[in-house]
């Protein structure tokens, strides 16, 4: 089996399905941003705003690259913006799969949250972001387009269908 990244804009729901598809399939779950808070003692937020976002996005890089194998990451909202993060998950066979929301469900989610989200400057800012960000996110291995309303086991199974090496004997 190869280990799986999810990708996708802020509020995508990446943790949460990393967590479930962790669980169901049994195997060790990285989420990046999670990993860096506890390394560093301080949130995304704040490591952006006071080192910048390349400092943070050096810090996703190296905790990428000590994940073990067989595992699901989730990736930040950005990490697979950077060359050298995709070449490395291209060379290190790890699948990717772009959680594709649609863009009002996105905001939903990032206002109910009330996350502090240094990137999200505002709605007009957000939005033009994701539209950058999209055409390197369809570079994922698979992509999956979901309406929001989709529950986690339901998120799952199509995971499967998409990936069947993700399939356990349970």
């Amino acid at each position: 089996m190869r280990s799986v990244f999810l990708l996708g804009f802020m509020a995508s729901g990446k943790t949460t399905l990393a967590r479930e598809l962790g669980k169901r399939c049994q195997r060790p779950v990285v989420d990046l941003d999670e990993t860096i808070e506890q390394a560093a003692g301080e949130s995304v937020a704040d490591i952006i705003r006071k080192r910048g976002e390349a400092v943070f996005r050096e810090l996703e890089y190296r905790v990428l690259r000590s994940c073990p194998g067989d595992c699901i990451i989730a990736g930040g909202g950005g990490s697979f913006i950077s060359d050298e993060v995709r070449d490395y998950l291209r060379e290190a066979g790890i699948s990717t799969v772009f959680l594709d929301l649609p863009w009002e469900r996105l905001k939903r989610r990032a206002e109910a949250q009330g996350v502090d989200r240094p990137l999200w400057e505002n709605e007009e800012k957000a939005r033009a972001l994701l539209e950058k960000r999209r055409p390197i996110y369809e570079q994922a291995d698979y992509h999956l387009k979901l309406s929001g309303d989709e529950d986690q086991e339901h998120i799952v199974d199509l995971l499967f269908d998409l990936i069947p090496e993700l399939r356990c004997a349970t």
